[in-house]
């Protein structure tokens, strides 16, 4: 945005010198930059653009700073006193800057995976006012995803690319056709079954993946809140094991956060599968829209292509996901 710095200076009454756009996620409806102010501050700032839902900053802070919940790193409010900005075409939300690594690039200690259950079944256990429980997304088992990925595999087309990783990436696609298909069927069969049972929904996050946690030393942030919902709790503990990016799969950090977390054995582990599944087929739509969009870069397509292949490999989601 050209505008970025005067929007800051006039929002929050900070004067920028530079900003640096920061590669972090896939998601086409958020860019991320890091701001350096003349006084030697470095700020996080988060531009969404689509759909936007005030839920995903409002009750993060309100966990914060209400029912004192750790692990949360909160906004910086504008100086009139408000937790984002809505510009003409897009949204804002600033936070101190925190020099930390991803879960995608380290792993949680023992008492760190301890804190993070106890801190996903307080997060579960929340019960929300009515004034953000009229607000928030409710789980509705939308076939939106499995709908999007049968058109895309089963749909027959003559035209040609000159992209090789476009190309490599159909292959791909047509190679693993059948158990796509499996998975979709299998979808579509138990979201019958789940939506026929009574299920608790609780407050989730709904994409607490290793690349959703900030690691600081001893400390670790809980991020990106964009997806938070009211869901079974399954919604969010079927990222435990579940091998996303290879990550959390090892059986001792699996008991680490089930101590802190407890009541494993109240678990559906129908649900589980059902939201292993569901994940896997959301990723190969997103990775397809990526993969294809001509404005994606080429470095940007290829690691799309090869995190999408992965999916295959033994050990990873898929297979994972089957032997849930």
């Amino acid at each position: 945005m050209d505008n970025l710095r005067e929007i800051v200076r006039k929002e929050y009454g900070r004067s920028i010198d530079h900003t640096q756009k920061l590669d972090v996620g896939f998601d086409q409806n958020t860019a991320i930059y890091k701001l350096f102010s003349y006084t030697h501050e470095t700020f996080f700032l988060k531009i969404r653009t689509g759909n936007f839902n005030e839920t995903c900053i409002t009750i993060p802070f309100w966990l914060s700073k209400v029912m004192n919940l750790p692990n949360i790193i909160n906004p910086i409010k504008t100086l009139d006193n408000k937790l984002f900005v809505k510009a003409p075409s897009c949204y804002l939300m600033l936070f101190p800057y925190i020099n930390g690594q991803s879960g995608w690039d380290s792993s949680l200690t023992k008492d760190q995976f301890l804190e993070f259950g106890k801190f996903m079944y307080n997060l579960h256990s929340i019960k929300l006012p009515d004034k953000y429980s009229s607000k928030i997304t409710v789980e509705t088992y939308s076939s939106k995803y499995r709908d999007a990925v049968k058109e895309i595999i089963t749909k027959r087309s003559n035209r040609s690319y000159d992209n090789n990783v476009i190309i490599d990436f159909l292959m791909v696609l047509q190679q693993h056709q059948k158990i796509i298909i499996e998975m979709i069927e299998y979808l579509e069969r138990i979201t019958k079954e789940i939506k026929d049972e009574s299920h608790n929904l609780c407050l989730c996050h709904g994409d607490i993946h290793a690349g959703n946690i900030l690691i600081n030393g001893n400390d670790f942030y809980i991020v990106d809140w964009d997806t938070i919902l009211m869901a079974p709790k399954e919604k969010d503990l079927m990222f435990i094991g579940g091998g996303i990016g290879n990550k959390w799969n090892k059986k001792e950090e699996i008991e680490y956060f089930y101590e802190g977390y407890g009541q494993k054995s109240e678990i559906d582990n129908n649900l589980i599968k059902y939201y292993r599944y569901e994940r896997i087929i959301q990723d190969i739509y997103e990775f397809y829209q990526q993969v294809m969009n001509i404005n994606t870069e080429d470095e940007e397509r290829k690691l799309c292509f090869e995190l999408f292949k992965s999916q295959f490999e033994p050990n990873n989601v898929i297979d994972t996901a089957l032997r849930t």
